[in-house]
């Protein structure tokens, strides 16, 4: 990661908004939930907000309202009275960039989590996503009536998958959502409780589905920066053709680029930007162009590397307003300014100040409305301390004459302390004096050694395969997502094969670079035939007791794997139970080896799965390695219905493919 302090600052970019026009207000300190994820106001313009817990606090979500005229807020419903779930289990948490009002006035939302269950250190779902009794039972859609403060749960649409985002249909009275750890885009029939899985349409956790009014579709992107829209007349993806450029390098490649903010602009267009970019971009929806308009950063704002721009509205006039955020590294997000752009108008962005009081500024602003001339802002992430919400009256903004440059008791310098640690010496600049300093940096520092613990875990738990060099060839880029499942790979001296396709059928070779058309894709071996009473079994499963994938190793013996997902070894007379993968519920696909290192490798996991590449030798018996899941210097990867693995003959290399939507073989040297 690319950081580097400030040695100085001027006055004018320590400074808050003017006290006068802003409101703040915050949830009971005696609950320990720290986040907010999912903001929403209505027609109405009544102000509702997900309270959530994540990483070091296990909580149920809960839904409150915001009432910007009293600046009070009071509880809605709490989770824990309306989903249940197993005490052990990875629960709901959050209420994560889904809230839509419907046409009957009422409110849909669903459910997320990144709490960890209690029997975990911390949150980490995916090797226990399926657990019967630890895992995570799949998110909820939720239904709120805020007249008559009804909840309506409507269950679980996708087992174990947690949503993360998702947009209302007007139109059609439908729901669309995204899935965090499979990628795959879904829609929700609310009149017969249809659920439509369109496949995979990002590596995984994307959340921003924005539906335009201008169009009446809805746009959205993959992790990786692939934008397209849903047409919602006709239910088809459509791919329009456009990558976000990585405009921030390097940190746009060391992280991702996925859609964030995105908003319909007064002249016809959608504003947009993406996590990690650092230019606002304009896309023009009659010509599918998406250009340019620059930095939203003031000339005059000085900011630490990396920053961004967090939240993006528009008010009746056209004028754009969101804040800057800087990034450190060990004490998460400050500096968190909000920015008027009157683009329309060809003027330049400003620093209105920041956004906070006398009691706190904004660490993390999730998500920003506007209604009625009122600016809306979410607050939490702020370490451990309880989260909240202000509000900024937009016409009493403009009518301060104030000035940054100036000492106005309108615009006192800020007196969080998360606003100076992007600066050498923060101490030096802050003016309340060293208790006062001192008290909230022994609350930053807690946060930051917690943070640093998580850190280590995660290290020492990597779920992704070990390696050495990963060479991707994500077919999905080049051809789009319904012509790229891949089929099967192989290699060919130091080059790859990879057969992929849907309708149309293609083979790729690395060694001349060239594409051509085939009638067939290779076909895989048959599964050596082992009597049915002789395959292993798992209790009270005998029906699922069918060889899927098999392949010759030593001593003239078969290593097998089945419908159930147990592997065994068949020297033609006797079958020796190796036992199943325990982070998948599905069947062992293929099987490769090689004689020269006498290991055997192969895939296991159903097409609703995460699959799992494992080895298998004399010494170590069976491994499971991990998932497809790599963030690189050519881009980000995750896929999860691997279908085909083959290895080199020095068995120095694997090279795995998958058949989902975003096709992509992996050339993976291993470690």
């Amino acid at each position: 990661m690319i950081f580097k302090n400030l040695k100085t600052i001027s006055k004018r970019n320590l400074k808050l908004l003017p006290q006068s026009a802003i409101k703040g207000a915050f949830i009971d300190k005696n609950d320990n939930r720290n986040a907010i994820w999912d903001m929403f106001v209505t027609k109405e313009g009544r102000c509702f907000f997900s309270v959530c817990a994540e990483l070091y606090v296990h909580r149920s979500a809960g839904l409150y309202e915001y009432i910007y005229e009293t600046n009070e807020i009071k509880c809605c419903f709490e989770l824990d009275n309306m989903v249940l779930y197993e005490k052990d289990a990875i629960m709901p948490s959050k209420i994560h960039t889904s809230m839509s009002e419907m046409n009957d006035g009422r409110i849909i939302m669903t459910t997320h989590t990144t709490s960890q269950s209690s029997k975990h250190p911390y949150w980490y779902p995916e090797p226990f996503y399926n657990h019967v009794f630890e895992g995570y039972q799949g998110s909820n859609i939720l239904i709120y009536d805020p007249e008559t403060n009804a909840l309506e749960n409507r269950g679980v649409p996708v087992a174990h998958e947690a949503i993360y985002g998702g947009t209302y249909d007007p139109k059609h009275n439908a729901f669309y959502f995204t899935g965090y750890l499979r990628g795959h885009l879904y829609r929700y029939d609310i009149d017969d409780g249809k659920v439509t899985d369109y496949g995979k349409v990002t590596e995984f956790g994307s959340f921003r589905l924005f539906r335009s009014d201008i169009d009446g579709n809805i746009y959205s992107a993959s992790r990786s920066g692939y934008f397209y829209r849903i047409n919602t007349d006709t239910q088809e993806i459509e791919e329009l053709g456009i990558f976000f450029n990585k405009d921030y390098e390097p940190y746009s490649t060391e992280k991702h680029i996925q859609l964030d903010y995105i908003a319909d602009g007064k002249d016809g267009n959608i504003y947009l930007r993406y996590i990690f970019g650092y230019n606002l971009y304009r896309y023009n929806i009659k010509e599918n162009k998406l250009e340019c308009v620059g930095s939203p950063r003031p000339e005059d704002l000085e900011l630490a590397q990396p920053n961004q721009q967090y939240g993006l509205a528009v008010d009746d006039r056209g004028v754009l307003w969101y804040t800057i955020e800087a990034l450190h590294p060990q004490y998460d997000w400050t500096c968190a300014y909000l920015i008027r752009w009157d683009i329309l108008n060809g003027e330049k962005p400003k620093n209105m100040g920041i956004i906070g009081n006398s009691y706190r500024s904004i660490s993390i602003m999730a998500e920003m409305h506007h209604h009625d001339g009122i600016l809306y802002f979410t607050c939490g992430n702020h370490h451990f301390d309880e989260p909240g919400m202000f509000a900024v009256d937009i016409k009493k903004l403009e009518s301060i004459n104030y000035d940054l440059n100036e000492d106005n008791i309108e615009t006192p310098l800020s007196y969080d302390v998360i606003n100076y640690l992007n600066l050498d010496q923060p101490q030096r600049f802050f003016p309340y004096g060293k208790e006062e300093f001192d008290k909230q940096m022994a609350r930053a520092n807690e946060f930051r050694r917690y943070a640093e613990e998580f850190g280590k875990f995660m290290a020492q738990n990597p779920m992704e395969i070990p390696y050495k060099k990963i060479t991707p060839y994500p077919i999905w880029r080049k051809v789009g997502y319904k012509n790229s499942p891949v089929h099967f790979v192989k290699y060919d001296d130091d080059a790859v094969i990879i057969e992929y396709g849907n309708k149309e059928k293609f083979r790729y070779s690395s060694k001349t670079g060239e594409t051509v058309k085939i009638d067939e894709f290779t076909k895989k071996e048959a599964p050596i035939l082992v009597p049915q009473d002789l395959v292993p079994k798992a209790v009270g499963r005998y029906f699922r007791a069918i060889p899927t994938a098999s392949a010759k190793i030593f001593d003239n013996k078969y290593l097998v794997g089945t419908k159930d997902g147990l592997l065994f070894i068949w020297d033609g007379k006797t079958a020796f139970n190796l036992g199943a993968c325990p982070n998948t519920s599905g069947e062992v696909k293929d099987i490769c080896y090689c004689p020269k290192t006498r290991t055997a490798y192969g895939i296991i996991g159903s097409d609703r799965d995460i699959s799992i590449v494992f080895s298998f030798d004399e010494t170590n018996g069976v491994r499971f390695l991990g998932r497809t899941h790599f963030n690189i210097e050519s881009g980000l990867y995750l896929n999860c219905e691997l279908s085909t693995i083959a290895v080199k003959e020095d068995g120095t290399r694997i090279l795995v493919g998958s058949n989902e939507n975003m096709g992509t073989a992996y050339d993976i040297t291993l470690k």
